[in-house]
């Protein structure tokens, strides 16, 4: 088991993410800066998953990345206008509302109301692991509210990944027992957009305020 200081090693510091230019391909790395619709921050990423968080300050095609699921949620800002399917059908993105499309799907982005950032949860094929190559796995976005009545824990999931990820508000991250409940032990802090990734030891956020909990799921 892992110790409590271990555990709380755990959040990944927005601070620490280095920006790249993002053209919607799935990485950011093909993008330029003349051509990309805004920066990415990679908060994590694993076999067949990917998880982001993008500010986006101009309109532009996305270009489909292949087969998989695309969750996109607007975590600042007022709305997105996204536009995918063949023909395309546009679809307001509004605060706090994941937004689930075929990843394989041409998708086109305007922002009527200005700048937004995005939280983007991304699943592709798969090289390894419990399904075929070629398959890939699960995701769902959920936004919870921390109160004093309700902490949140986080859980580590064979073959995927749940992160928790502060939206707004102040939370603490306590070391856990595994089973949903924290125990004595360091904590940390944890800043807006800053993400917390669960484990066996199970993690929990104290606080107030919205978090996104992200479920890459075989």
């Amino acid at each position: 088991m892992a110790s409590p200081e271990q555990s709380t090693r755990r959040i990944i510091r927005l601070a620490d993410l280095r920006p790249t230019p993002w053209s919607g391909d799935g990485s950011g790395a093909d993008g330029d800066a003349g051509s990309a619709c805004g920066k990415t921050r990679e908060i994590a990423a694993g076999d067949g998953w990917r998880l982001a968080l993008t500010m986006v300050d101009r309109a532009g095609a996305l270009p489909a990345p292949g087969p998989g699921e695309r969750v996109a949620t607007l975590v600042d800002g007022e709305l997105v206008a996204l536009r995918v399917g063949t023909p395309q059908v546009e679809h307001a993105l509004e605060r706090y509302r994941p937004f689930p499309y075929d990843g394989g799907t041409p998708a086109e982005i305007s922002l009527p109301t200005g700048p937004g950032v995005l939280l983007q949860a991304e699943t592709g094929a798969r090289d390894t692991g419990a399904r075929q190559p070629g398959e890939p796995l699960g995701v769902r976005v959920t936004i919870m509210e921390l109160s004093k009545t309700r902490s949140l824990p986080l859980f580590g999931t064979e073959g995927g990944a749940q992160f928790g990820v502060l939206l707004e508000g102040r939370a603490v991250a306590h070391p856990g027992d595994g089973s949903g409940h924290p125990v004595e032990g360091a904590t940390a802090d944890v800043e807006v957009f800053d993400a917390v990734r669960g484990s066996e030891e199970a993690p929990v956020l104290t606080g107030r305020g919205f978090v996104a909990v992200v479920d890459f799921t075989p």
